[in-house]
């Protein structure tokens, strides 16, 4: 997260992070559950909701893999050099230190992040 990065957060909902990895505008946030709360090797399980003119930035995680599932509105995605357009029912991997970033292109786009542990095979997952 840059370090001019805002977080609103309240045990009610998700938490609001303004300007993610240098991108614009807030973003929704809540981690649901924790590598100790499941049962294979596994960092995490959260849920992200991008809105109306946000964007999420470039950034790499060399600790974890991601995975987003898009459950509603359509995005644009980029993994290192490959930019797609996303929707619904859609599901991307994020491999280790490769350079992501997520925009908003319409009403809604809600990715849910899987964090798995270094390591784990994506087709695994």
């Amino acid at each position: 997260m840059a370090a001019d990065s805002v977080i609103i957060n309240s045990s009610d909902g998700p938490a609001e992070i303004v300007g993610v990895h240098g991108g614009t505008g807030p973003m929704f946030w809540k981690r649901l559950a924790t590598g100790g709360m499941l049962h294979g090797d596994w960092e995490s399980f959260e849920y992200c909701r991008v809105p109306p003119g946000s964007t999420i930035g470039e950034h790499v995680h060399s600790r974890t893999e991601e995975i987003y599932y898009i459950v509603a509105g359509r995005g644009e995605m980029s993994v290192d050099d490959a930019r797609r357009e996303v929707g619904p029912g859609d599901l991307i991997v994020t491999p280790l230190n490769g350079m992501r970033s997520c925009r908003r292109l319409s009403r809604r786009c809600s990715p849910s992040a899987v964090r798995p542990r270094q390591g784990t095979a994506t087709d695994e997952c």
